[in-house]
């Protein structure tokens, strides 16, 4: 019998699709399980979700500090959903927390794709890199550089136009 641990996974949206997700990881997926659901602010409350619902989408960091959670799916495609799920994105890159959204639009400002297979269910998934010390550094000495650049060649227009 395999005694690794199943992934803990916490399913954002209690409408349709975050069930539908939450089945078919419970159903199909015999590496997650899904601990816990929080639903968008213009989702009701349902008795048919399979797992804890633990507040609210907003309620994302406190959640992700408070449970262990080892990824978050985000089950909504809706355009009423977009800022919610941004800053559910934002708070999983700034907090280190692997993430899948479904296959569609959203901007990640640091996530990479994890591997070529993370669509076999319907879902990108991401995690993000740990920063890079030198890269960090060599980033800020190219902007020093260019800004630097630039006031050496338009600083004495800049001045005899004042």
């Amino acid at each position: 019998m395999n005694s690794r641990r199943r992934a803990r996974v916490l399913v954002l949206g209690i409408g349709s699709l975050g069930r539908l997700t939450a089945k078919e990881i419970r159903d199909r997926d015999r590496h997650r399980e899904v601990v816990a659901h929080l639903r968008f602010d213009d989702q009701k409350s349902t008795s048919r979700l399979h797992a804890e619902l633990a507040g609210a989408v907003g309620d994302l960091e406190t959640v992700l500090r408070s449970h262990a959670v080892d990824e978050v799916y985000v089950a909504s495609t809706s355009p009423a959903h977009a800022v919610a799920v941004q800053r559910a994105i934002e708070t999983c890159e700034r907090l280190g927390v692997p993430f899948a959204v479904p296959a569609c639009e959203y901007r990640l400002f640091r996530a990479k794709a994890v591997d070529d297979g993370s669509l076999a269910d319907g879902f990108l998934h991401f995690r993000t890199p740990a920063p890079s010390a030198p890269r960090a550094r060599v980033v800020r000495l190219l902007a020093r550089l260019v800004g630097s650049a630039f006031v050496l060649v338009f600083g004495p227009a800049l001045v005899e136009a004042c």
